[in-house]
């Protein structure tokens, strides 16, 4: 039996609801019969830190984990075929769908992905119970090649604290990083609405006099420099050391297409089942993604002292994490329970990443 076209607008939609850095949407989708076609958007992954589309693919594999999510409570089959490598026209993902006879599904995590967000608000750092974060932890053995930590000692917070602070810094100095985040923020409810992407200003839960400073500095990149350095690691140091947990996802094998989709595919996975239990997470990713772009394209873009800091920064949060040294951190998260976010990311509408559907 074909699916409908309601059912592909609902599978695709659901889909597109994933996280992404800096919220950037970097899918392009197409069908054809019962068979989905996601792309990578080449006008969406030109971020600095998105070397070799990296950060892309792995916000693709969160994209199709809603999908598999889905799909499973429409009693719906996914077959996943990944390509070997990034194509000409960036292909990653060939999804064939065929509907299941059997009995409705026992799996519900499809059923948050409307309630999952990224949530930045402040917490007190009280423990969640260890029995909580070993379920939202555990994992199918399906996601070959990708494993999960986490941390909740407060001297292990402390140190992760410290080396995320470090990598905020660096980020902040940095000229190209900087001007791209600030192109990230959408500073009103107009500009949030007309892009329906980036990052809404109210989203980043700030002080509203930081939030006015931010957008001072937005207009002239060279005020930041006014200020001390170490003000930019400050807000790293309060919400991590203010978690209940630290998380962070490896991959323990080679970084290509195939791990970088997994590790993607993990993170929506955990995320719901954090969702599930009003647990909420919130993205450190920033530092993971300069590591791989030192260890992919030696570094280019930084200078001596930023690749000297960064190749310490990671040697002292392996260790921490008790990572091994050919294995590579790929996401960082924290782990916490709060009231709700402010508000919400928002989405692009369908017409703008998907082809008509038949």
């Amino acid at each position: 039996m074909r699916l409908s076209l309601k059912e592909k607008h609902r599978i695709t939609i659901q889909g597109a609801k994933a996280p992404s850095g800096g919220n950037i949407q970097p899918w392009h989708v197409s069908w054809k019969g019962d068979e989905m076609f996601v792309h990578l958007d080449s006008k969406r992954k030109q971020s600095f830190l998105d070397v070799g589309s990296s950060a892309s693919i792995f916000s693709i594999g969160s994209f199709v984990e809603n999908i598999v999510q889905t799909s499973e409570i429409m009693k719906i089959q996914v077959e996943i075929i990944l390509s070997e490598k990034i194509s000409d026209d960036a292909l990653i993902a060939q999804l064939k769908f065929s509907k299941q006879t059997k009995k409705k599904s026992t799996n519900i995590l499809g059923g948050y992905i409307d309630e999952r967000t990224t949530n930045r608000k402040f917490y007190d750092g009280r423990l969640i119970s260890s029995a909580e974060i070993s379920e939202i932890m555990d994992m199918p053995h399906m996601f070959k090649g990708v494993s999960l930590r986490t941390e909740f000692l407060n001297s292990k917070k402390k140190e992760i604290s410290e080396i995320v602070g470090e990598g905020d810094i660096i980020r902040t100095i940095h000229d190209k990083l900087f001007s791209q985040m600030m192109l990230e923020i959408r500073w009103n409810d107009m500009e949030a609405e007309l892009s329906r992407d980036g990052l809404d200003i109210k989203t980043l839960e700030l002080p509203k006099y930081v939030a006015r400073m931010l957008n001072l500095i937005s207009k002239d990149l060279k005020i930041r420099k006014l200020f001390p350095r170490n003000v930019y690691g400050e807000n790293a140091k309060v919400m991590i050391n203010g978690s209940s947990h630290v998380g962070c996802i490896c991959i323990d094998d080679k970084v290509n297409l195939e791990s970088l989709f997994n590790a993607g595919r993990v993170l929506e996975y955990v995320w719901l089942k954090a969702t599930a239990k009003e647990i909420y997470i919130q993205p450190w990713t920033v530092l993971t993604f300069m590591w791989l772009r030192l260890s992919q394209n030696k570094g280019q873009g930084f200078n001596e002292d930023e690749v000297r800091m960064l190749d310490s920064l990671e040697l002292r949060f392996k260790k921490v994490f008790s990572i091994k040294k050919e294995s590579t951190p790929i996401f960082i998260f924290r782990i916490f329970k709060s009231k709700p976010p402010s508000r919400k990311s928002l989405r692009r509408s369908l017409s703008d990443y998907c082809k008509a559907l038949t």
